[in-house]
């Protein structure tokens, strides 16, 4: 059975291949059935595998290899019970896109996995930049 520290090392080890341009890793994290889903950094949304497997491609593509760089995770909450978990972080991708040289920043991210044969595979990831918060209270950006 695979645990929190498992699951947070395979997601650290597939993002920092993600933004390099290879999304295998993060590819096989991922279940690869009709009703997976992704509200991706780049926007929009897509479901079921044969849809989000090419997207992740994609989106791994915009990237220029920016090796010997390694994502920064922030772990905000992570929980697993005994067929679904989540885990909450800030991620900072460590690559700069292929259109415009931008840095991607910081990201809010949100997997939800499912245990499937023993392994916890990604059912669904939600990212999106974190920006200045308005207002007043909370935590601090």
């Amino acid at each position: 059975m695979t645990t929190t520290t498992t699951v947070l090392a395979e997601l650290e080890f597939a993002t920092t291949e993600f933004a390099a341009g290879r999304v295998a890793a993060f590819q096989d994290l991922y279940s690869h059935s009709d009703d997976v889903t992704i509200f991706g950094a780049f926007g929009g949304h897509e479901r079921g595998w044969d849809i989000v497997g090419p997207r992740l491609a994609w989106a791994a593509a915009q990237f220029k290899p920016n090796e010997g760089a390694a994502a920064e995770r922030t772990v905000l909450n992570a929980h697993f019970g005994s067929d679904l978990g989540y885990v909450v972080t800030l991620e900072g991708i460590p690559g700069f896109t292929q259109v415009d040289d931008a840095h991607q920043g910081t990201l809010r991210v949100t997997h939800v996995l499912r245990r499937e044969d023993d392994c916890w595979k990604i059912v669904h990831r939600h990212a999106d930049p974190l920006v200045d918060k308005a207002g007043a209270g909370g935590q601090p950006t």
